[in-house]
């Protein structure tokens, strides 16, 4: 077991997948699909004191849409993976999937045990065995989301309050509101 021993952070970051109609050409048709024309709202302010203005907030958003490739079912699915069993999201409540929940189940229905060491290789099998049916449930799940949304453009966003305020703003402000997205939570 380790030990930590000083600064301990409590920091969260989420990541998001969120759906655009059309592919952003520019900050401001970020801002434009994000908080609409005229603006919705002025500024984004998460947990703490200071607010981001949304000028700053689309640009930040359109230099990660133009890092990366729109659609990328591989990556969609790795995001996936993290949803919580107790997620329940707009577009996409993984507690309604058949088979999604957790492992836990199966260990506490066998009656094992962790701390017994006679059991932790019974264990080992049940979770890879979990987690290569989570995995096929989720490649199914993706492409299923990707064949709903297939005429626009998915983008994966990681935000978190460990790298300043504006992306803690960006992760805890709901900036995707208008937008039809997914949040999930790596706390």
């Amino acid at each position: 077991m380790k030990i930590r021993n000083g600064f301990v952070s409590n920091s969260s970051s989420s990541s998001f997948v969120v759906v655009f109609p059309q592919i952003p050409a520019s900050d401001i048709d970020v801002m434009t699909m994000m908080f609409g024309n005229p603006p919705k709202i002025k500024g984004v302010r998460g947990w703490g004191d200071e607010s981001s203005s949304i000028y700053d907030v689309a640009g930040c958003v359109f230099d990660d849409i133009s890092a990366q490739k729109h659609n990328d079912i591989k990556s969609i699915c790795g995001e996936f993976l993290d949803l919580d069993c107790s997620s329940k999201q707009t577009l996409l409540d993984v507690s309604e999937i058949p088979g999604w929940g957790t492992y836990d189940d199966e260990v506490k229905k066998k009656c094992l045990d962790w701390k017994n060491e006679s059991h932790r290789e019974q264990i080992y099998k049940i979770q890879d065995k979990f987690y290569r049916k989570r995995e096929r449930i989720t490649r199914k799940v993706a492409n299923s989301f990707m064949d709903k949304h297939k005429n626009e453009f998915v983008y994966i966003f990681d935000y978190g309050d460990h790298n300043g305020t504006l992306e803690a703003n960006c992760e805890q402000g709901d900036i995707f509101r208008y937008l039809p997205h997914i949040k999930i939570s790596k706390h």
